[in-house]
């Protein structure tokens, strides 16, 4: 839960927005997604709603200009119309996908969390739900599907699919945790370790005896009891994205690639990103020169500086495209570093970064060699 002077934010679902409670005047406003979680959570939270407007004395309005349940829900309290408009819904969104995917389009997100990082190269799917990668096969029959078959489709879709938090709502619901939130690192902090609990708890209420539930237990148990000290690399394949490598988005366009796995963090004003792993460290950032005329031919100029701040006599030199990139890999008092820049037109994305040993230095110049800018293409 959290609050400021005009707007309350609950969350009820960790894998749903938080329901949004703020004044227009004098009415109280409820504002909430629902159709990431499915049906089971819009009835909930229905329902919810009506109990609080008995307990504080509010009298909810569902119908008007402006307000209302798009599903109807709230009115007929037919559960299974809410199911079969939870089913239209799926199946114009996966219209939608399949019409983006005629421009080649990959890791396309449906309910994902917002800002989510893709997966790269050979781990990217057609398309990310919370409870796993989805084929262009599997959207596609989704979208054409009807009967007894959409609403398989829709079962194995929704994490909340039925009325009732049911077995089948207690293991999609950890699994869907698996898959978008749990690190897939040892928990850095009690937010991490809550989230692993979380996670064990819901598959131990579904009560799944499958030899891959367990498997994937073992897995989580391990983790939350290991080292944070001791770098863990998962198995790059089963339930949890994070287990592969991604694309990260920085600042001004600029995206890297790097293991899901890795500690990442953000400095406070938003402009430091930094992965670290075992002895790896990575800190990236990005600029922009202010003067469009600064083009694609300047990116030399962007980079002339290098040898100046690396005091290195040769450079690692790449060219992707109208991309350009400049590093020195060197040896310091604690280990080796890599000092990386990579200019696209007017925009310039620096790395540093660390490692143990020289062994290292081809990872390191795979990472710096994975940033890209559009205006790099």
């Amino acid at each position: 839960m959290a609050r400021d002077d005009e707007t309350l934010l609950v969350g009820l679902h960790p894998l749903e927005e938080p329901v949004r409670f703020f004044f227009t005047g004098e009415m109280l406003r409820c504002e909430a997604r629902t159709s990431g979680v499915g049906p089971g959570y819009h009835a909930y939270l229905v329902h919810l709603l009506r109990q609080v407007g008995q307990k504080c004395r509010l009298r909810w309005q569902w119908e008007g200009e402006g307000i209302g349940d798009e599903t109807g829900y709230a009115a007929h309290r037919d559960f299974a119309k809410l199911q079969a408009e939870m089913l239209a819904w799926l199946q114009t969104v996966c219209k939608a996908v399949i019409e983006k995917a005629k421009d080649g389009a990959t890791n396309i997100g449906i309910s994902m969390p917002m800002g989510y990082p893709a997966l790269a190269g050979a781990d990217a799917p057609f398309a990310l739900s919370v409870l796993g990668p989805r084929t262009r096969e599997w959207v596609a029959q989704t979208a054409d599907a009807d009967g007894a078959a959409l609403r398989t489709a829709g079962a194995d879709y929704f994490p909340w699919w039925e009325l009732a938090p049911d077995a089948a709502f207690w293991r999609n619901t950890g699994l869907a945790l698996a898959w978008v939130e749990l690190p897939w690192h040892p928990p850095a902090d009690e937010q991490e370790q809550a989230s692993y609990q979380m996670t064990l708890a819901c598959l131990e209420y579904a009560g799944a005896t499958d030899a891959p539930t367990k498997a994937l237990v073992s897995d989580l148990q391990a983790l939350v009891v290991a080292d944070a000290d001791v770098p863990v690399v998962p198995a790059p394949d089963g339930v949890g994205y994070r287990r592969r490598m991604m694309v990260y988005d920085l600042p001004g366009l600029w995206r890297i690639t790097l293991p899901g796995y890795y500690y990442a963090s953000v400095d406070s004003k938003g402009e430091q990103y930094s992965f670290v792993h075992g002895g790896r460290e990575v800190t990236a950032f990005t600029m922009t020169v202010a003067s469009r005329s600064e083009n694609a031919a300047s990116e030399e100029r962007l980079l002339q500086n290098m040898k100046a701040m690396s005091g290195e006599e040769e450079l690692r030199k790449f060219q992707r495209g109208t991309l350009l990139g400049r590093a020195a890999v060197g040896q310091t008092e604690e280990g080796w570093s890599l000092l990386g820049y990579v200019a696209a037109s007017n925009n310039m994305a620096v790395v540093y970064i660390s490692f143990p040993g020289e062994d290292d230095a081809p990872w390191a110049l795979e990472v710096w060699q994975s940033l890209t800018h559009p205006e790099g293409m």
